[in-house]
């Protein structure tokens, strides 16, 4: 089956820019620039998934460092920068995942999640207005051919001056996002096929 991306767009949201996804999976991926193919970041993890780090496909420069705990709050490190809580830069309420809040260059930002785990990220001071949204990869028929469109990650210009912080803060969430969505299918007794 071929793998394509085929985006459509009304005038008024179409993203200034879009990363591509290798594939549906945002511990190990590669990630590209749609329309040329640029390949702009890596994300992988060590075999036990206890640490993913992201780095610029073009020189090799680490971006961020994320580690995950058991018992201890997860940690995040960016370049340059000391090692901080996960919960301490991205903050969500006690009982659920979502909204999550960062801060940025004195901006607040916020991650919020669709009924059908869609994320999209808006500015505090704009909230109508997404600045970043992710689509999964979806299997569809189009044509009468069966067809899957690529995971990809959509940036306006505000989300592009702050791109680091947003697709960190996105690994972050859409992992933990798609393990509490295993989990809920587990515990309602349906298997899933989430990749985590």
């Amino acid at each position: 089956m071929d793998s394509q991306l085929t985006l459509v767009f009304s005038t008024s949201d179409h993203p200034a820019s879009i990363w591509v996804f290798d594939r549906d999976d945002v511990k190990n991926a590669q990630i590209s620039l749609y329309g040329t193919g640029e390949a702009l970041f890596t994300v992988k993890s060590n075999i036990h998934l206890t640490e993913t780090t992201v780095t610029r496909t073009s020189t090799g420069e680490r971006i961020a460092t994320v580690a995950r705990r058991d018992i201890l709050s997860d940690k995040v490190t960016f370049a340059g920068q000391k090692a901080k809580s996960v919960k301490g830069w991205l903050k969500s309420p006690k009982t659920s995942l979502f909204p999550a809040t960062f801060e940025e260059g004195g901006v607040s930002y916020t991650w919020r999640s669709s009924i059908v785990h869609q994320l999209s990220l808006v500015a505090n001071d704009s909230p109508e207005t997404p600045i970043a949204w992710f689509e999964d990869s979806k299997k569809r028929v189009v044509d009468g051919i069966p067809t899957i469109t690529t995971a990809f990650l959509a940036l306006q210009p505000d989300a592009l001056r702050i791109q680091e912080a947003v697709l960190v803060s996105f690994l972050i969430l859409q992992h933990k996002n798609r393990m509490n969505v295993k989990a809920n299918g587990l515990v309602a007794g349906r298997a899933t096929t989430v990749v985590v």
